[in-house]
Protein backbone atom coordinates (compact mmCIF):
# COMPACT_ATOMS: atom_id res chain seq x y z
CA UNK A 1 0.00 0.00 0.00
CA UNK A 2 1.35 3.31 -0.87
CA UNK A 3 0.27 6.62 1.00
CA UNK A 4 -1.01 9.11 -1.10
CA UNK A 5 0.85 12.32 -1.77
CA UNK A 6 -1.92 14.10 0.39
CA UNK A 7 -1.74 11.95 2.86
CA UNK A 8 1.84 12.31 3.28
CA UNK A 9 1.57 16.17 3.22
CA UNK A 10 -1.16 16.23 6.35
CA UNK A 11 1.60 13.83 8.45
CA UNK A 12 4.57 16.36 7.58
CA UNK A 13 2.23 19.04 9.09
CA UNK A 14 1.51 17.54 11.79
CA UNK A 15 4.90 17.08 12.15
CA UNK A 16 5.57 20.13 11.89
CA UNK A 17 2.86 21.34 14.85
CA UNK A 18 4.14 18.63 17.29
CA UNK A 19 7.52 19.61 17.32
CA UNK A 20 9.45 19.94 20.55
CA UNK A 21 9.70 22.95 22.79
CA UNK A 22 9.28 25.15 19.77
CA UNK A 23 12.12 23.74 17.95
CA UNK A 24 12.57 25.46 14.00
CA UNK A 25 11.84 22.58 11.99
CA UNK A 26 14.62 21.03 10.46
CA UNK A 27 15.16 18.22 7.90
CA UNK A 28 15.44 16.04 10.91
CA UNK A 29 11.50 16.45 11.34
CA UNK A 30 11.24 15.81 8.13
CA UNK A 31 13.03 12.63 8.05
CA UNK A 32 10.71 11.87 11.20
CA UNK A 33 7.46 12.44 9.52
CA UNK A 34 8.58 10.27 6.53
CA UNK A 35 9.22 7.69 9.10
CA UNK A 36 6.12 8.21 10.27
CA UNK A 37 4.28 7.63 7.47
CA UNK A 38 6.45 4.64 6.37
CA UNK A 39 5.99 2.75 9.86
CA UNK A 40 1.83 3.56 9.90
CA UNK A 41 1.71 1.50 7.05
CA UNK A 42 4.55 -1.23 7.40
CA UNK A 43 3.42 -2.18 10.90
CA UNK A 44 0.16 -3.13 9.94
CA UNK A 45 0.95 -5.03 6.83
CA UNK A 46 3.91 -6.99 8.67
CA UNK A 47 1.36 -7.60 11.45
CA UNK A 48 -0.88 -9.13 8.92
CA UNK A 49 2.00 -11.43 7.69
CA UNK A 50 2.83 -13.24 10.96
CA UNK A 51 -0.01 -13.32 12.88
CA UNK A 52 -1.39 -16.70 12.10
CA UNK A 53 1.35 -18.25 13.91
CA UNK A 54 0.00 -19.88 16.79
CA UNK A 55 0.40 -18.92 20.42
CA UNK A 56 2.27 -15.57 22.24
CA UNK A 57 3.51 -13.42 19.46
CA UNK A 58 5.88 -10.29 19.49
CA UNK A 59 7.51 -8.36 16.82
CA UNK A 60 9.22 -4.85 16.32
CA UNK A 61 7.61 -3.18 13.44
CA UNK A 62 10.25 0.05 14.29
CA UNK A 63 13.59 -2.43 14.68
CA UNK A 64 12.41 -4.22 11.63
CA UNK A 65 11.76 -0.79 9.42
CA UNK A 66 14.99 -0.03 10.55
CA UNK A 67 16.68 -3.04 8.84
CA UNK A 68 14.95 -2.69 5.92
CA UNK A 69 15.55 1.09 5.48
CA UNK A 70 19.50 -0.28 5.80
CA UNK A 71 18.77 -2.47 3.10
CA UNK A 72 17.31 -0.21 1.17
CA UNK A 73 20.27 2.69 1.03
CA UNK A 74 22.84 -0.28 0.11
CA UNK A 75 20.36 -1.36 -2.79
CA UNK A 76 19.45 -0.05 -6.37
CA UNK A 77 17.32 -0.70 -9.38
CA UNK A 78 14.22 -3.27 -8.41
CA UNK A 79 15.65 -4.53 -5.29
CA UNK A 80 15.76 -1.30 -4.34
CA UNK A 81 12.40 -0.44 -5.62
CA UNK A 82 10.68 -3.50 -3.87
CA UNK A 83 11.65 -1.83 -0.77
CA UNK A 84 10.30 1.33 -1.72
CA UNK A 85 6.82 0.25 -2.43
CA UNK A 86 6.92 -2.09 1.09
CA UNK A 87 7.66 0.58 3.40
CA UNK A 88 6.62 4.15 0.98
CA UNK A 89 10.21 5.16 0.65
CA UNK A 90 11.14 7.68 -0.99
CA UNK A 91 14.55 7.43 -3.14
CA UNK A 92 15.39 11.21 -3.38
CA UNK A 93 14.72 11.64 0.65
CA UNK A 94 17.70 9.11 1.77
CA UNK A 95 19.50 11.59 3.40
CA UNK A 96 15.77 12.31 5.63
CA UNK A 97 15.25 9.29 6.56
CA UNK A 98 19.38 8.85 7.76
CA UNK A 99 18.79 12.19 10.12
CA UNK A 100 15.30 10.90 11.30
CA UNK A 101 16.50 7.62 12.51
CA UNK A 102 19.35 9.87 13.60
CA UNK A 103 17.22 11.75 15.52
CA UNK A 104 13.99 8.80 17.03
CA UNK A 105 17.18 6.50 18.44
CA UNK A 106 18.84 9.05 19.80
CA UNK A 107 15.89 10.25 22.10
CA UNK A 108 15.34 6.42 22.30
CA UNK A 109 19.13 6.45 23.98
CA UNK A 110 18.96 9.76 25.99
CA UNK A 111 15.88 8.69 28.24
CA UNK A 112 16.32 6.66 31.43
CA UNK A 113 12.67 6.20 32.15
CA UNK A 114 12.01 3.96 29.73
CA UNK A 115 14.37 1.01 27.86
CA UNK A 116 14.76 0.92 24.15
CA UNK A 117 17.58 -1.19 22.90
CA UNK A 118 17.76 -1.63 19.48
CA UNK A 119 20.46 -3.41 17.76
CA UNK A 120 20.50 -3.60 14.07
CA UNK A 121 23.49 -4.76 11.81
CA UNK A 122 24.39 -6.36 8.55
CA UNK A 123 27.37 -9.47 8.16
CA UNK A 124 29.24 -9.99 5.64
CA UNK A 125 31.05 -12.75 4.83
CA UNK A 126 35.03 -11.29 4.53
CA UNK A 127 36.75 -11.21 1.57
CA UNK A 128 40.27 -9.30 0.69
CA UNK A 129 39.38 -8.79 -2.99
CA UNK A 130 36.40 -6.63 -2.58
CA UNK A 131 35.47 -3.67 -0.37
CA UNK A 132 32.11 -2.54 1.64
CA UNK A 133 31.32 1.47 0.01
CA UNK A 134 32.85 4.27 2.60
CA UNK A 135 29.69 6.07 1.82
CA UNK A 136 27.31 3.27 2.58
CA UNK A 137 29.15 2.89 6.19
CA UNK A 138 29.12 6.59 6.62
CA UNK A 139 25.35 6.45 6.23
CA UNK A 140 25.13 3.40 8.49
CA UNK A 141 27.13 5.14 11.43
CA UNK A 142 24.92 8.42 10.66
CA UNK A 143 21.77 7.05 10.97
CA UNK A 144 21.80 4.08 12.76
CA UNK A 145 24.92 3.65 15.20
CA UNK A 146 25.54 0.90 12.85
CA UNK A 147 27.74 -0.89 10.05
CA UNK A 148 28.63 -3.56 8.19
CA UNK A 149 30.68 -6.10 9.94
CA UNK A 150 32.64 -8.64 7.90
CA UNK A 151 33.33 -11.98 9.77
CA UNK A 152 33.89 -15.50 8.12
CA UNK A 153 31.39 -17.79 8.43
CA UNK A 154 33.41 -20.37 5.85
CA UNK A 155 36.31 -21.47 7.60
CA UNK A 156 35.41 -20.29 11.42
CA UNK A 157 31.86 -20.59 11.06
CA UNK A 158 31.59 -20.78 14.94
CA UNK A 159 33.52 -18.03 15.70
CA UNK A 160 31.33 -15.94 13.19
CA UNK A 161 28.12 -16.86 15.06
CA UNK A 162 29.56 -15.87 18.60
CA UNK A 163 30.73 -12.53 17.12
CA UNK A 164 27.23 -11.93 15.91
CA UNK A 165 25.44 -13.58 19.13
CA UNK A 166 27.81 -11.28 21.54
CA UNK A 167 27.52 -8.32 19.60
CA UNK A 168 23.81 -8.44 19.93
CA UNK A 169 23.87 -9.38 23.87
CA UNK A 170 26.01 -6.03 24.41
CA UNK A 171 23.92 -4.05 22.28
CA UNK A 172 20.58 -4.82 24.69
CA UNK A 173 22.31 -5.17 27.62
CA UNK A 174 22.33 -8.27 28.00
CA UNK A 175 18.55 -9.15 27.25
CA UNK A 176 18.68 -10.83 24.24
CA UNK A 177 21.17 -13.75 24.12
CA UNK A 178 22.20 -16.48 21.54
CA UNK A 179 20.16 -14.36 18.99
CA UNK A 180 21.68 -17.14 16.25
CA UNK A 181 21.03 -20.97 17.48
CA UNK A 182 23.34 -23.40 15.82
CA UNK A 183 22.13 -24.64 12.60
CA UNK A 184 21.36 -20.69 11.80
CA UNK A 185 24.40 -19.80 9.58
CA UNK A 186 26.52 -22.01 7.54
CA UNK A 187 29.57 -22.11 5.76
CA UNK A 188 27.90 -20.88 2.39
CA UNK A 189 26.83 -18.12 4.49
CA UNK A 190 27.46 -14.60 2.54
CA UNK A 191 25.45 -11.95 3.93
CA UNK A 192 23.05 -11.90 7.17
CA UNK A 193 20.89 -9.44 8.96
CA UNK A 194 20.58 -9.17 12.25
CA UNK A 195 17.53 -6.96 14.15
CA UNK A 196 16.58 -7.12 18.29
CA UNK A 197 14.65 -5.28 20.16
CA UNK A 198 14.42 -5.18 24.17
CA UNK A 199 11.67 -2.80 25.64
CA UNK A 200 10.97 -2.03 29.30
CA UNK A 201 9.22 0.83 30.58
CA UNK A 202 8.30 2.81 33.63
CA UNK A 203 5.16 3.32 34.23
CA UNK A 204 3.62 6.92 35.18
CA UNK A 205 1.55 5.39 37.74
CA UNK A 206 2.75 1.84 39.12
CA UNK A 207 1.31 -1.13 39.74
CA UNK A 208 1.38 -1.71 43.82
CA UNK A 209 3.45 -4.91 44.10
CA UNK A 210 1.51 -5.50 47.18
CA UNK A 211 -1.59 -5.74 45.73
CA UNK A 212 -0.39 -8.52 42.87
CA UNK A 213 -1.76 -11.88 43.58
CA UNK A 214 -1.53 -15.10 42.09
CA UNK A 215 -5.15 -15.60 39.81
CA UNK A 216 -6.43 -17.98 36.93
CA UNK A 217 -5.47 -16.89 33.40
CA UNK A 218 -7.60 -18.67 30.69
CA UNK A 219 -5.09 -19.78 27.81
CA UNK A 220 -8.65 -21.40 26.05
CA UNK A 221 -11.92 -22.11 27.56
CA UNK A 222 -10.56 -25.41 28.28
CA UNK A 223 -7.13 -24.46 29.72
CA UNK A 224 -6.08 -22.49 32.70
CA UNK A 225 -3.05 -21.61 34.05
CA UNK A 226 -2.17 -20.04 37.16
CA UNK A 227 0.10 -16.14 36.92
CA UNK A 228 1.18 -12.78 39.45
CA UNK A 229 -1.85 -10.78 38.05
CA UNK A 230 -1.22 -6.70 38.82
CA UNK A 231 -4.15 -4.55 40.03
CA UNK A 232 -4.53 -0.09 40.26
CA UNK A 233 -7.26 1.50 39.45
CA UNK A 234 -6.23 4.54 37.37
CA UNK A 235 -7.72 7.45 34.67
CA UNK A 236 -6.70 6.15 31.24
CA UNK A 237 -8.01 6.25 27.94
CA UNK A 238 -10.21 3.28 27.90
CA UNK A 239 -13.14 1.87 24.89
CA UNK A 240 -16.03 -0.52 25.23
CA UNK A 241 -16.75 -1.82 21.50
CA UNK A 242 -20.20 -4.15 22.05
CA UNK A 243 -20.14 -4.37 18.22
CA UNK A 244 -16.44 -5.53 17.70
CA UNK A 245 -16.47 -7.08 20.98
CA UNK A 246 -13.55 -5.74 22.59
CA UNK A 247 -12.30 -3.72 25.46
CA UNK A 248 -9.20 -0.93 25.34
CA UNK A 249 -7.17 0.76 27.25
CA UNK A 250 -3.81 2.78 27.30
CA UNK A 251 -1.49 2.80 30.07
CA UNK A 252 1.12 5.62 29.71
CA UNK A 253 4.97 4.65 30.68
CA UNK A 254 6.66 8.15 32.16
CA UNK A 255 8.38 10.61 29.86
CA UNK A 256 10.24 9.21 26.48
CA UNK A 257 12.69 12.72 27.10
CA UNK A 258 14.63 14.27 29.59
CA UNK A 259 12.25 15.55 31.75
CA UNK A 260 12.49 15.52 35.80
CA UNK A 261 8.95 15.77 35.86
CA UNK A 262 8.57 12.51 33.83
CA UNK A 263 5.11 14.62 32.52
CA UNK A 264 5.90 14.11 28.81
CA UNK A 265 4.18 11.15 28.54
CA UNK A 266 4.84 9.92 24.62
CA UNK A 267 5.06 6.29 25.05
CA UNK A 268 2.25 3.79 25.87
CA UNK A 269 0.57 0.77 25.79
CA UNK A 270 -2.23 -0.22 23.83
CA UNK A 271 -4.17 -3.45 25.21
CA UNK A 272 -7.04 -4.80 23.60
CA UNK A 273 -8.85 -7.59 25.42
CA UNK A 274 -11.77 -9.81 23.78
CA UNK A 275 -14.85 -10.02 25.20
CA UNK A 276 -14.83 -13.37 27.27
CA UNK A 277 -15.63 -15.90 24.54
CA UNK A 278 -15.22 -13.61 21.54
CA UNK A 279 -12.03 -14.31 19.55
CA UNK A 280 -8.71 -12.57 19.66
CA UNK A 281 -8.32 -13.16 15.62
CA UNK A 282 -11.40 -10.72 15.36
CA UNK A 283 -9.26 -8.06 16.85
CA UNK A 284 -5.91 -8.81 15.41
CA UNK A 285 -7.86 -8.45 12.02
CA UNK A 286 -9.16 -4.89 12.99
CA UNK A 287 -5.19 -4.00 14.22
CA UNK A 288 -4.10 -5.48 10.82
CA UNK A 289 -6.83 -4.00 8.95
CA UNK A 290 -5.15 -0.41 9.90
CA UNK A 291 -7.77 1.14 12.12
CA UNK A 292 -5.87 2.03 15.18
CA UNK A 293 -6.14 5.72 14.62
CA UNK A 294 -9.53 5.64 14.51
CA UNK A 295 -9.68 2.67 17.85
CA UNK A 296 -7.56 5.48 19.57
CA UNK A 297 -9.68 8.37 18.48
CA UNK A 298 -13.04 7.09 19.83
CA UNK A 299 -11.48 6.56 23.26
CA UNK A 300 -12.53 8.17 26.30
CA UNK A 301 -10.80 9.69 29.47
CA UNK A 302 -11.85 7.55 32.63
CA UNK A 303 -11.05 5.61 35.78
CA UNK A 304 -10.78 1.92 35.02
CA UNK A 305 -10.12 -1.05 37.22
CA UNK A 306 -7.12 -2.73 35.86
CA UNK A 307 -5.80 -6.37 36.32
CA UNK A 308 -3.25 -7.39 34.02
CA UNK A 309 -0.75 -10.19 34.11
CA UNK A 310 2.52 -9.49 35.04
CA UNK A 311 4.77 -11.25 31.98
CA UNK A 312 8.01 -11.21 29.43
CA UNK A 313 7.53 -13.04 26.35
CA UNK A 314 10.40 -13.38 24.01
CA UNK A 315 9.51 -13.55 20.28
CA UNK A 316 12.05 -14.82 17.42
CA UNK A 317 11.09 -14.62 14.12
CA UNK A 318 13.12 -15.42 10.65
CA UNK A 319 11.69 -12.23 8.76
CA UNK A 320 12.52 -13.40 5.18
CA UNK A 321 8.68 -15.19 5.07
CA UNK A 322 7.11 -11.92 6.32
CA UNK A 323 9.07 -9.51 3.67
CA UNK A 324 8.75 -11.88 1.13
CA UNK A 325 4.49 -11.38 1.25
CA UNK A 326 5.51 -7.33 1.26
CA UNK A 327 7.15 -7.87 -2.07
CA UNK A 328 10.26 -7.76 -0.91
CA UNK A 329 11.79 -10.93 -2.92
CA UNK A 330 14.99 -9.92 -4.78
CA UNK A 331 17.07 -8.52 -1.07
CA UNK A 332 17.20 -12.84 -0.92
CA UNK A 333 17.87 -13.91 -4.54
CA UNK A 334 21.18 -13.87 -6.54
CA UNK A 335 20.18 -10.76 -8.30
CA UNK A 336 19.96 -8.73 -5.55
CA UNK A 337 20.93 -5.62 -6.70
CA UNK A 338 23.42 -3.99 -3.41
CA UNK A 339 25.69 -1.85 -5.47
CA UNK A 340 25.18 0.81 -2.88
CA UNK A 341 27.01 -1.16 -0.17
CA UNK A 342 29.43 -3.54 -2.19
CA UNK A 343 31.12 -3.61 -5.35
CA UNK A 344 30.76 -7.34 -5.23
CA UNK A 345 27.53 -9.72 -5.55
CA UNK A 346 25.97 -10.67 -3.20
CA UNK A 347 22.19 -11.24 -1.70
CA UNK A 348 20.73 -11.60 2.10
CA UNK A 349 21.10 -15.31 3.29
CA UNK A 350 18.87 -14.79 6.14
CA UNK A 351 17.33 -12.24 8.73
CA UNK A 352 16.89 -12.98 12.39
CA UNK A 353 14.70 -11.09 14.64
CA UNK A 354 14.55 -11.25 18.49
CA UNK A 355 12.21 -9.04 20.25
CA UNK A 356 11.54 -9.06 24.12
CA UNK A 357 9.38 -6.82 26.47
CA UNK A 358 8.85 -7.23 29.76
CA UNK A 359 5.80 -5.81 31.84
CA UNK A 360 6.08 -5.59 35.57
CA UNK A 361 4.70 -3.57 38.08
CA UNK A 362 7.57 -0.55 38.27
CA UNK A 363 7.20 2.94 37.73
CA UNK A 364 8.35 6.01 39.50
CA UNK A 365 8.25 6.56 42.98
CA UNK A 366 5.92 9.40 42.47
CA UNK A 367 3.63 9.57 40.78
CA UNK A 368 3.90 11.46 37.54
CA UNK A 369 0.54 13.49 36.40
CA UNK A 370 -1.14 12.53 33.33
CA UNK A 371 0.05 14.57 30.52
CA UNK A 372 -3.51 14.84 28.70
CA UNK A 373 -6.16 18.07 28.08
CA UNK A 374 -8.55 15.57 27.92
CA UNK A 375 -11.33 15.59 30.50
CA UNK A 376 -12.34 12.66 32.32
CA UNK A 377 -15.62 11.24 31.34
CA UNK A 378 -18.40 10.72 34.24
CA UNK A 379 -19.41 6.88 34.10
CA UNK A 380 -22.32 6.27 35.89
CA UNK A 381 -21.62 3.75 38.55
CA UNK A 382 -18.49 1.92 40.05
CA UNK A 383 -15.27 2.38 37.10
CA UNK A 384 -15.39 -0.33 34.17
CA UNK A 385 -13.40 -3.42 34.77
CA UNK A 386 -10.66 -4.37 32.67
CA UNK A 387 -9.58 -7.93 33.64
CA UNK A 388 -6.90 -9.15 31.21
CA UNK A 389 -7.10 -12.80 32.65
CA UNK A 390 -7.60 -14.27 28.57
CA UNK A 391 -5.67 -13.49 25.92
CA UNK A 392 -4.96 -10.26 24.60
CA UNK A 393 -2.95 -8.40 21.93
CA UNK A 394 -0.71 -5.09 22.63
CA UNK A 395 0.91 -2.09 21.21
CA UNK A 396 3.58 -0.09 22.05
CA UNK A 397 3.23 3.39 20.80
CA UNK A 398 5.68 6.16 20.20
CA UNK A 399 2.35 9.32 20.12
CA UNK A 400 5.18 12.22 19.34
CA UNK A 401 7.11 10.25 16.51
CA UNK A 402 3.63 8.19 15.83
CA UNK A 403 5.34 4.96 15.36
CA UNK A 404 4.72 0.99 16.62
CA UNK A 405 7.63 -0.20 18.22
CA UNK A 406 6.30 -3.51 19.56
CA UNK A 407 3.14 -5.26 18.22
CA UNK A 408 2.23 -8.78 20.38
CA UNK A 409 0.00 -11.17 21.80
CA UNK A 410 0.29 -12.72 25.20
CA UNK A 411 -1.87 -16.23 25.13
CA UNK A 412 0.06 -17.69 28.13
CA UNK A 413 1.82 -15.46 30.19
CA UNK A 414 5.76 -16.52 31.49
Amino acid sequence: MVVPKSALLAILLAMIAGTRCNQPFTAEHIGGGLITVSNQVFSTSLFETVRSVKGSLVLSPLSTQAFVTMAWLASNGTTARQMESALNLIRDGQQFFILGFKNLFADFRNTTTVTVDIANRLFLQSNKNFHVRGTFQEAMREGFQSEVKEVDFATQLSEARSIINEWVQENTHGEITDLLSEGTVSETTQLVGVNALYFKGSWAKPFDEQQTTMEPFHVTPNTTVTVPMMHKKEYVMYANNPDLGYQAIIMRYRGMVDDPTGDDQTTSMLILLPYEGESLSCVESFVAAGNLSQLIANMAFCEVNISLPRFKIEGSLNLISALNKLGITDLFKEEADLSAMTNRTVFLNNVFQKTVVEVTEKGIEEEASAATSTDPVPIKGSPPEFKADRPFTFVIRDSFYHVNLVIGRVVQPN
